[in-house]
């Protein structure tokens, strides 16, 4: 991957999103401006984008920042939200968690349109 560190206009982000496999990193972009971006990114070129961030409560404020910017509301912005319970405990899942990601993976299925889907790896606080 190459390192670059000059600035991006529209139009060459908008030539780097052309490419068929195209894969960009950016860092130093924090806040709403790093939702702001990503939504530009989409705008330019509308295609299914997955969004991974360290904390739950980080995706949560993502996820309500992307739906902020966006401006039409048929397109699918979606969090999926992690489990509150570590993997290898024996307990249940909680009911109301379980539904929103079933209902995220069939927005999936059904979306007529290029979903943004925002999670994270860690854990919900609550653990």
């Amino acid at each position: 991957m190459l390192q670059n560190q000059e600035k991006i206009l529209d139009r060459d982000l908008f030539d780097i999103l052309q490419a068929p496999a195209s894969m960009m990193e950016c860092h130093g972009v924090k806040g709403a401006s790093a939702a702001f971006f990503l939504w530009r990114c989409y705008s330019l070129r509308p295609r299914p984008m997955l969004i991974i961030v360290a904390e739950p409560r980080q995706a949560e404020t993502f996820w309500l920042d992307l739906l902020f910017f966006r401006q039409d509301a048929s397109i699918p912005v979606l969090y999926f939200p992690p489990y509150n319970i570590q993997p290898y405990k024996v307990l249940a899942y909680h009911n109301e968690t379980a539904a929103r990601r079933m209902k995220v993976l069939y927005t999936l299925l059904d979306a007529a349109q290029a979903p943004i889907v925002v999670t994270t790896v860690g854990l919900s606080s609550s653990d």
